[in-house]
């Protein structure tokens, strides 16, 4: 309301507001791989401090972008979790 009141018309959001997003670099990517190899019972929220980005971007990144599952709490690639199930 007090935007309208100092003249503004649009009561539309301005293109850009908002908390940026942060999109996965080739850089961060790595940065997260490097992280879990160099111990695979990390946590999460250890990669997301490690990074320095949110713990959901974390856990996306993880699992999505370079395909890392749980597996006996250590983080395995996911080719490898599914020959230890033929197994």
């Amino acid at each position: 309301m007090q935007k309208l009141s100092e003249g503004r018309t649009s009561i539309e959001d301005k293109h850009g507001a908002g908390l940026p997003v942060e999109i996965a670099t080739p850089e961060t990517l790595q940065r997260v791989e490097d992280t879990i190899r160099a111990d695979r019972r990390v946590t999460v929220d250890a990669v997301a401090t490690a990074v320095g980005c949110s713990r959901g971007q974390a856990y996306n990144t993880m699992h999505e972008g370079l395909g890392f599952h749980k597996v006996c709490s250590r983080w395995v690639p996911a080719y490898a979790h599914k020959c230890t199930e033929c197994l």
